[in-house]
């Protein structure tokens, strides 16, 4: 009688081995159950098959017999920060046996862009205790999340810049008020020249002779009696005429910060120019 109770018993068990190590190979995540003292004690069918198609054909590094611990702390040795803060994530997770410890890595193949996230549990046992690690596919939740970040960032940078051509067009208008014959249109196209010489400087981290003819179109405004109206009136004209192209946010983005620096700049040269002919008129004077 007894001795049929214990072949019941381990049929039983032999049976509900099966049926765990078919519940466990039906999932598609990554998982291995590994000891306190890092072994891997079983892995499933996902598990294996990444590891030999990503490097570990003859699972030398993540098999069943391996120290899971001890493969990641030698990779953290290597300089690898992701594989020092996993380390530290498992090591915690053991010790207070109550915690979980989650980390996003990328793991990417010469084809495609791949990120996991890896999750490391404690092993829910009353006979054993040890971790779950599991190693879960989030690249499609990964890429949608970075393609709504960007969509957001053009969304702002594009208020931004209608915010800021609004406010150049207002400040031509609130100046317009004055009278006078506008500068000759060869000093617009020297704007706009000059306008796409701070662009490239900027793009290609280069040096130009944008100063020096920044102080020659300061000259040509200051003999014709040019105000701050006018170099506006320029700057405006300039970036409408870019603005007009349909250029991507991000350049467009790069002319308004260059096209700031430039209208400051230019301004200055001019107010510089006046001073230069205040002084030289008081000289001869003797003043």
């Amino acid at each position: 009688m007894n001795g049929h109770v214990s072949t019941s018993l381990s049929g039983q068990r032999a049976s509900d081995d099966s049926l765990s190590r078919a519940i466990l190979n039906s999932i598609q995540t990554r998982i291995a159950v590994v000891n306190p003292a890092g072994f891997i004690l079983v892995v499933n069918e996902a598990w294996d098959r990444f590891a030999r198609e990503n490097g570990d054909p003859d699972l030398r590094y993540t098999g069943v017999g391996i120290n899971y611990l001890e493969v990641t702390e030698r990779s953290a040795l290597n300089g690898d920060t992701l594989a020092e803060k996993a380390v530290a994530g498992m090591r915690r997770v053991l010790a207070d046996g109550s915690s979980v410890f989650e980390q996003r890595y990328p793991c990417h193949s010469p084809t495609e862009e791949r990120w996991y996230l890896m999750r490391v549990t404690p092993l829910r046992s009353e006979s054993e205790r040890g971790l779950v690690i599991s190693h879960i596919d989030i690249t499609t939740q990964h890429l949608a999340a970075r393609a709504r970040a960007r969509r957001q960032r053009r969304a702002v940078a594009s208020r931004q810049q209608a915010r800021e051509f609004a406010a150049i067009q207002s400040t031509d208008t609130r100046m317009a008020d004055t009278e006078r014959e506008l500068v000759p249109s060869d000093l617009d196209s020297q704007y706009q020249l000059l306008l796409e010489k701070a662009f490239e400087r900027r793009l290609f981290k280069g040096t130009n002779d944008l100063q020096s003819q920044a102080r020659v179109l300061a000259k040509g405004l200051g003999t014709q009696t040019a105000g701050p109206r006018d170099v506006i009136g320029l700057h405006t004209r300039a970036m409408e005429s870019v603005r007009a192209k349909q250029y991507s946010a991000a350049r467009m983005q790069v002319y308004l910060e260059e096209g700031r620096l430039l209208l400051i700049e230019i301004m200055g040269y001019l107010a510089a120019y006046y001073r230069d002919m205040i002084l030289a008129d008081l000289e001869q004077r003797g003043i």
